[in-house]
């Protein structure tokens, strides 16, 4: 099991990571390798509130008087396939909650690497400057040969064409 955050608000991850046997990566998964910015939350209806942050920056419907943005600073970036060269590892499995930035992440994964299920936040492209839609992600992973197999309020099933899954219900 494989995490990756990149926010300075959870620098103490692998300490918590190591105790239920996760590698855990302090850094961004970017379309990208070196740095790249991100974009912390700061506040929200006046509670802390360091959960949202994102590579991409935030837009139109979080830039209102219920959140507080903090400044941006630079993180280490790799791309997907990169990471998984360099640690010899072709994913089965990928969880991604990247607010907004799940395109990004995805817009270069070489084919040998595709893992058979991939579940993705899909309700936040709108939240941030990505410059793609739903429909846009939805079909850059069917170029990659996913179909889409679950869509709920907020996250999307794909499955690799081909792959027999059990039906997902809610």
């Amino acid at each position: 099991l494989y995490a990756f955050e990149c926010s300075n608000d959870w620098i103490h991850n692998p300490e918590k990571a190591n105790q239920y046997k996760i590698n855990y990566y302090h850094m961004a998964i970017s379309d990208s390798d070196g740095e790249v910015e991100f974009y912390p939350s700061a506040v929200l209806d006046g509670q802390t509130w360091p959960w949202s942050g994102s590579v991409c920056s935030p837009s139109d419907p979080l830039l209102n008087d219920r959140w507080k943005w903090g400044a941006s600073y630079k993180v280490k970036s790799i791309t997907l396939n990169s990471f998984c060269r360099e640690n010899n590892l072709k994913p089965d499995f990928i969880h991604i909650d990247a607010q907004g930035a799940e395109y990004k992440i995805f817009s270069n994964l070489e084919l040998d690497l595709r893992p058979t299920a991939i579940w993705a936040e899909t309700s936040k492209f709108s939240c941030y400057n990505t410059g793609v839609t739903i429909d846009d992600f939805n079909g850059l992973l069917k170029d990659l040969g996913y179909i889409e197999s679950y869509r709920g309020q907020y996250d999307s099933l794909y499955v690799l064409d081909g792959n027999n899954l059990t039906t997902y219900e809610q």
